[in-house]
C-alpha cells in the first residue's frame, strides 16, 4: 500500500497510486469508494439540498391492488399491517392462518362454536343427559320414532324419554346385550350367545329368534336389506327368520369384525386382527347381492381398501353414496368405484388436531354429518360435524368440533339421529344418552391458527378489532405470541356492535394467534369480524447518495490533485454492474456497500486532445449491514 501524506500536485493520476482502503492525505479526502478517495461536490446546484444525503430505504412496498374490487389490498400498508377473517366457514384443522396454500375462511380449532352460517361466528348449543332405564349403558338407536336403549339391566325403549319399556327375552330380562340393530320394523339384539333375539319395533311382543348353534353374536347390523351377524372372524346373513348362515369367514382366526354399512348397492364391512400392543390387518371389504348364492344371496366379501400401517376401523356409515370409515387415526370420506373398490380421502381432522382415541359412531342430517371425537381435549368428549357442500380437498369435507359433553373417559360412544329431539343421539358407553339442548353453552372458543403476515420477521401487535351483528353477551380477544400461552387483550360488552382497541403491552413475536372468546346470555353474541393490526419490526438498510467532483484538476484545501473523470467513471459504473460488495468510508464511518445507481452530469467541456466533459458523478450505494463508528478516523 502507498501512503500519501503530502500533497500530491500534478503528474499521474492521483488514485493511481492508491488502493483498498489505503490511508487518505491528512485532513483533505473524508469519502473513500472501493478504496480510492474522491472530493464530494456538496454545492451542486440541482442538487444543493439532497447532494449529500442517507436516505433510509423503506421497509413496505407501495399496495397495489389489480382487482376492480376494493378491500384489503387497497389499504394503505405504510400504517399497521392487517389480518382479518369475517368467514370461517371452511371449519378448523389449519394451523397457519396466512400462509401460501392457507384460506381465510379456516381456522386451526375451535370448541363451543358454530362456524357454518357464512360470515358468522355464534355459538353452539349444549347438550344435555337424558333420563335412562337404568343399569349401565351399552348402546342407544333410533328405531322408528322410539329409542332404544341396551343396558346391564335390559333392552328398553321409550319415545319420551320419560317413560322406559322393557323388552324380555319370554320373562327374562336381557342383561347380557353386546349390540342392536333395526330396519324401523324389527329390533334385534346380540347377547353373546348363539341366539339373536327379535322384537316388533314399538312392542314388547317377541318375534323366533335367529340361531346359528355353536355361535356367539357379539355385532348385528342390518344392511342391503339383511341382517348381518358378526362372531370373531365369522360374519353370517340372516337366511330365513330363524337361521342365521355363515357368509365368510376371515383367513385369520383372529380376525374380529366391528362395523357394517351400505354404499351404492355393496355391503361394507370391516375388521382387524387386535393384538396385546396394537392391532393389524385393518381392511374394509364388500360384498353384493347374488342371487345365484341360494344359501345367502351373497358374494364373498373382497378387499376394498386396506388400511395404512396400524390403524383399523371402529366404525362405517354410508350416507350420499359416500362411505365414512371411522378408525383409531381419524375419519376418512371414501368413494366406491363402479366395481365397489374405495378410494379414501385425507384423515380427519387434520394431522395437527389428531384424535386420541378411536372414532366409533356417525350419523347424518342434511349436509352434514357428525363423527365422535372421544376424549377431545382432556375436559370433554363430543362430537366433530363435517360439512358436505365445503371440501378443503378432493374428499375431505371441511369440519369443526361441535356438541359436547363433559367427560374425557368416553371410548366408545356411538351415534345415530333421535327422532325425539331431531338431533344427533348420543350414546356414550357407561354414561348415559346426551342430546342438543334448547340452551347454549355457556361460552365457546375459535383459535385463528398462527398469523405471520408473511415474513419471518418479528411484528409488534398493536391493536384488535371486533365486529358482531347481534350483542347479547361479551366477546373477549385473547393474543399468543410465537405458541405460549394467551393473554387477554381486550373485551367488548353489550350492546357494543363494533370496536378497536389497542393491546398494552404491545407483544413482539414471529406469529400471533388471535382466540376469541363468546359468553352466552343467555344466546351469545355472533361476531361478523376480528382484524388483528401489527407493525413489521424490520431493520431496514440505508441509502446513501454521494456527488462526486470528477474534474481533470480538483482543488481540496489549495492544493490541486489529478484525475481522470472518464477512468473514474468507468470503474465506478463497472462496481454497480458487477453488484459486488465494496467498503465505504465517509469521516468516521464505515460500511460495506453495494452501487445501485450511477448518474453523470457533465458541466464543462474539456480541452480537444482529452476530449469529452468534465462533471459530477452522482453515486448511490445501498448498505449491507448497517454502518461502523470509529471516533478517531485515520486519515
Amino acid at each position: 500500500m502507498v501512503q500519501i501524506s503530502n500533497a500530491y500536485r500534478g503528474g499521474a493520476k492521483f488514485n493511481s497510486f492508491t488502493s483498498a482502503r489505503e490511508v487518505s492525505p491528512k485532513g483533505v479526502f473524508t469519502v473513500s469508494i472501493a478504496g480510492r478517495w474522491y472530493n464530494v461536490e456538496t454545492n451542486y446546484e440541482a442538487f444543493r439540498r439532497d447532494a449529500f444525503s442517507h436516505d433510509s430505504f423503506a421497509a413496505q412496498r407501495q399496495s397495489i391492488n389489480l382487482t376492480n374490487i376494493a378491500g384489503e389490498g387497497t389499504v394503505n400498508t405504510d400504517g399497521l399491517w392487517r389480518r382479518e377473517q369475517n368467514d370461517w366457514s371452511l371449519g378448523s384443522g389449519q394451523l397457519f392462518l396466512d400462509r401460501p396454500l392457507s384460506v381465510s375462511n379456516r381456522f386451526y380449532k375451535s370448541k363451543g362454536i358454530n362456524p357454518w352460517t357464512k360470515w358468522e361466528l355464534s355459538l353452539l348449543h349444549d347438550t344435555v343427559q337424558k333420563t335412562g332405564p337404568g343399569g349401565t349403558l351399552v348402546k342407544a338407536i333410533a328405531a322408528g320414532v322410539y329409542v332404544y336403549a341396551v343396558t346391564s339391566t335390559g333392552v328398553f325403549y321409550t319415545s319420551d324419554y320419560s317413560t322406559w319399556q322393557e323388552v324380555k327375552d319370554g320373562t327374562t330380562s336381557i342383561t347380557a346385550g353386546k349390540d342392536i340393530a333395526t330396519n324401523g320394523t324389527y329390533v334385534w339384539v346380540a347377547d353373546g350367545t348363539h341366539n339373536v333375539k327379535v322384537w316388533s319395533v314399538g312392542s314388547t311382543t317377541q318375534q323366533t329368534n335367529l340361531t346359528d348353534a355353536g355361535k356367539a353374536f357379539y355385532a348385528v347390523s342390518w344392511q342391503l336389506d339383511k341382517l348381518f351377524a358378526a362372531t370373531g372372524s365369522t360374519v353370517s346373513v340372516a337366511t330365513s327368520s330363524s337361521a342365521l348362515t355363515p357368509l365368510w369367514t376371515h383367513p385369520s382366526a383372529d380376525f374380529r369384525w366391528t362395523s357394517f354399512a351400505t354404499c351404492q348397492g355393496a355391503v361394507y364391512m370391516a375388521g382387524s386382527v387386535p393384538s396385546s400392543t396394537s392391532y393389524k390387518n385393518g381392511a374394509v371389504y364388500f360384498s353384493t347381492y347374488n342371487a345365484s348364492i341360494t344359501s345367502t344371496n351373497m358374494n364373498v366379501p373382497i378387499v376394498a381398501l386396506p388400511l395404512t400401517n396400524g390403524e383399523y376401523v371402529t366404525a362405517l356409515y354410508g350416507y350420499l353414496n359416500f362411505m365414512f370409515i371411522g378408525s383409531n387415526h381419524g375419519v376418512r370420506m371414501a368413494q366406491p368405484s363402479q366395481n365397489n373398490y374405495l378410494t379414501a380421502g385425507a384423515l380427519i381432522p387434520a394431522l395437527n388436531e389428531k384424535v386420541t382415541r378411536p372414532v366409533t359412531g356417525f350419523t347424518g342430517s342434511g349436509q352434514y354429518v357428525w363423527f365422535t371425537w372421544n376424549n377431545y381435549d382432556g375436559a370433554s368428549s363430543g362430537l366433530g360435524r363435517m360439512n358436505l357442500s365445503s371440501f378443503v380437498d378432493a374428499l375431505e369435507p371441511a369440519y369443526a368440533s361441535d356438541l359436547m359433553i363433559t367427560t374425557s373417559t368416553a371410548t366408545s360412544m356411538t351415534l345415530d339421529w333421535c327422532p325425539i329431539t331431531n338431533g344427533p343421539l348420543i350414546s356414550n358407553t357407561g354414561s348415559g344418552i346426551y342430546t342438543e339442548a334448547t340452551t347454549y353453552v355457556t361460552s365457546g372458543f375459535m383459535d385463528s391458527g398462527r398469523i405471520t403476515y408473511g415474513i419471518p420477521d418479528d411484528k409488534i401487535a398493536a391493536f384488535i378489532h371486533f365486529n358482531v351483528s347481534k350483542s347479547v353477551g361479551d366477546v373477549y380477544g385473547y393474543l399468543s405470541t410465537n405458541g405460549g400461552d394467551f393473554s387477554l387483550t381486550a373485551m367488548m360488552p353489550p350492546p357494543l356492535m363494533s370496536s378497536d382497541y389497542q393491546i398494552t403491552p404491545s407483544p413482539r413475536g414471529e406469529y400471533f394467534n388471535v382466540k376469541l372468546v363468546l359468553e352466552a346470555a343467555p344466546s351469545g353474541s355472533q361476531v361478523t369480524r376480528w382484524t388483528l393490526r401489527s407493525a413489521p419490526a424490520i431493520a431496514t438498510e440505508t441509502l446513501i447518495t454521494q456527488v462526486i467532483d470528477l474534474a481533470d484538476i480538483v482543488n481540496v484545501n489549495g492544493i490541486d490533485y489529478s484525475y481522470d473523470p472518464y477512468e473514474e467513471y468507468m470503474y465506478i459504473d463497472s462496481l454497480r454492474r458487477s453488484q459486488q460488495i465494496i467498503s465505504y468510508l465517509e469521516g468516521p464511518i464505515s460500511a460495506d456497500v453495494i452501487i445501485t445507481d450511477c448518474r453523470w452530469v457533465p458541466y464543462e467541456r474539456r480541452d480537444n486532445f482529452q476530449g469529452g466533459y468534465r462533471g459530477n458523478l452522482i453515486v448511490k450505494m445501498k448498505t449491507i449491514n448497517g454502518f461502523t463508528l470509529d471516533p478517531q478516523p485515520t486519515y
